[in-house]
């Protein structure tokens, strides 16, 4: 079995998300494929609803379904409270306020 991990779709030229969804539907009709998609739904759904109307007709599916039907598991992240966004950061400068200079520390080293 094959596994395709594809992070960060929503953050990639409208285009290419339309083209990538397209080739995950190839990929996974009939073959032992396992693909993760790690994206914001949101974004995704509002750039199909743009882009998809030459192939997929708005009266056909709408495209919140095509994306179900590529997504057969989906698995919702909610929002990070303020708490944990604060220990993250914290856990991620290894416990130093943030400043320049230990910013600068962190990328030269």
């Amino acid at each position: 079995m094959v596994v395709i991990v594809i992070d960060d779709l929503d953050r990639c030229e409208e285009s290419d998300i339309v083209e990538i969804l397209q080739a995950v539907i190839l990929l996974l009709n009939d073959c032992p494929i396992l693909c993760f998609l790690a994206i914001d739904s949101r974004i995704v759904v509002s750039v199909l609803n743009v882009h998809m109307e030459k192939f997929c007709p708005k009266g056909s599916v709408s495209r919140r379904e095509y994306l179900d039907k590529i997504i057969q598991l989906p698995i919702n992240i909610g929002g990070i409270d303020e708490i944990t966004k604060k220990k993250y950061i914290e856990f991620s400068s290894n416990g130093k306020s943030l400043t320049v200079e230990n910013l600068l520390e962190r990328i030269t080293v």
